[in-house]
């Protein structure tokens, strides 16, 4: 899944930043993926300084391409096959 993401993102010239995460994320993600036989997740995340802060520092830009991402993702599923693409 997530390979197919970068591939939808790569194509679209939508800008992304990589980040390797071994393990619990400190969100819902890791307990997702390895509940039951297993959930194909991936992870989104926005760049942003100052988390749980009084404020929180990001670029527009940065959600602008995530939602573009986000849309890109699920134009591209196919009903009824477990977000198979």
């Amino acid at each position: 899944l997530t390979k197919k993401m970068i591939e939808i993102a790569q194509n679209n010239s939508i800008d992304i930043q990589k980040e390797a995460c071994a393990g619990n994320t400190g969100t819902d993600a890791w307990e997702i993926q390895v509940s039951g036989r297993g959930i194909r997740t991936a992870l989104l995340s926005i760049p942003l300084r100052y988390m749980h802060s009084n404020y929180e520092v990001c670029n527009l830009k940065d959600i602008e391409s995530t939602a573009q991402l986000v849309a890109k993702v699920v134009s591209e599923l196919k009903g009824g096959e477990d977000l198979c693409f």
